[in-house]
């Protein structure tokens, strides 16, 4: 459904998935996304099957400017998925990678539930629980273009490396209803 989706077109699950990496490899994710639409989980869970999902891939790799949200879902990662989501603009694209999420669960990866690599995150809702290295890797590469952007608007982070800034020079609070606090 994915692959045959026209950009702003809206994806929705109808039940629940169990699914493969489809030989992605580390740097990939098990479904690409490389244009601008909207996959409402409809409740529904998608989950790293533990006998085909067999490398460090990352759920989804939302890439090439592509405007992605994802609202209403679980993903887990069922130990065997490195990230939920894994949002890249490589430093030469002409449009930053750009995800909102609403109202979405992401657990159980080895590494982040959502990395921002030189892209721009919006959650308006999220639970993170049971991520190897935490809940959101925001990163903006040493010289890279873009910038990576994140605006939080709420959710749970239950892990102790909740949100994770990296490769920063300055940090910015637009609000006083955070405290952000730099990794080491």
């Amino acid at each position: 459904a994915i692959d045959a989706a026209q950009p702003g077109d809206v994806v929705t699950l109808l039940k629940d998935i169990d699914t493969g990496n489809n030989n992605a490899v580390e740097t990939q994710g098990a479904f690409k996304i490389t244009k601008s639409i909207i996959i409402d989980g409809n409740q529904k869970t998608i989950k790293a099957d533990k006998t085909t999902f067999t490398t460090a891939a990352s759920m989804f790799n939302i890439e090439n400017g592509a405007e992605v949200t994802f609202r209403n879902l679980t993903i887990d990662g069922n130990g065997k998925a490195k990230h939920g989501l894994n949002i890249y603009t490589n430093d030469s694209a002409e449009a930053m990678s750009s995800v909102k999420v609403e109202d979405v669960t992401i657990q159980n990866c080895t590494g982040y539930g959502i990395v921002c690599n030189g892209s721009k995150l919006t959650v308006d809702g999220i639970t993170t629980t049971g991520n190897g290295w935490g809940g959101i890797n925001v990163d903006t590469r040493i010289g890279g273009y873009p910038k990576a952007e994140l605006v939080f608007n709420g959710g749970t982070i239950n892990e102790a490396n909740s949100i994770y800034f990296e490769n920063t020079v300055k940090i910015k609070e637009e609000t006083n209803t955070a405290n952000i606090v730099k990794g080491t």
